[in-house]
């Protein structure tokens, strides 16, 4: 009899954790407030003016739309004026937030602007191909300045791309280039150095294959706000 009364008191206690566990849920679901801080990611690629090239920067070309993703802290009430569809809560917690902030940007570049990578059987094999790229860092702002970029690498007959190297440059102004990845979030490398209008050494990436996607992040003084330019490995 006492075991059966002490199941039944375990069994209560479990359940009121439950319900409270439900609650404590729920109220963190309505903790989003207007002045709530949040981190915005936006398709900017024609008010920074975005170019790509392959080969030679005589061969400059418009980029096409979801190159350029910029990502920005704002607060929910814009969010929820503006009808802004990708953002996330911010939490005060720099790694955490930059994990987030890159998250938000990938997947917003991926349904903005979804790969069209084919599945090459052949390619014909190059050594030193480059390819490269440039954009405003600031969408539609008159003190903004150009961020360029260059990407090296070698291609084999298979379509994979080795020897992959990069690097980059302002037009003057002063920032931090966080890092470049060679086919989505798992192929990054952190770089966390500053760049001005003189060309930073070549450094090596991630191997890689022809048709992936290749990431440029940087921002000016502020992790959250930070413009993603984004290109493809063409043979």
């Amino acid at each position: 009899m006492r075991n059966s009364q002490a199941f039944l008191t375990l069994v209560a206690v479990f359940l009121l954790l439950g319900f409270f566990e439900v609650d404590s849920t729920s109220a963190r679901g309505k903790e989003i407030k207007d002045s709530t801080p949040v981190v915005v990611a936006e398709d900017k690629t024609q008010e920074v003016d975005c170019q790509i090239w392959v080969d030679t920067e005589n061969n400059i070309n418009a980029c096409p739309g979801g190159s350029v993703i910029f990502t920005r802290e704002a607060v929910y009430r814009e969010v929820r004026e503006k009808g802004i569809t990708y953002f996330a809560v911010l939490t005060g917690n720099t790694n955490r937030d930059d994990k987030v902030t890159d998250e938000l940007a990938f997947r917003a570049r991926s349904e903005l602007a979804p790969s069209s990578a084919s599945l090459l059987a052949a390619c014909n094999p190059v050594n030193g191909k480059q390819i490269g790229g440039s954009y405003l860092s600031r969408p539609s702002d008159a003190n903004s300045t150009r961020i360029f970029y260059e990407v090296r690498y070698n291609v084999d007959s298979a379509c994979n791309v080795t020897n992959v190297s990069d690097r980059t440059r302002s037009g003057g102004e002063i920032f931090t280039w966080v890092r470049s990845c060679t086919g989505g979030q798992g192929s990054c490398t952190d770089h966390g150095i500053t760049f001005d209008a003189v060309w930073t050494g070549w450094r090596g990436a991630i191997n890689s294959r022809i048709d992936a996607q290749y990431t440029h992040t940087s921002y000016v003084n502020f992790i959250t706000g930070r413009p993603y330019g984004w290109t493809f490995f063409v043979n």
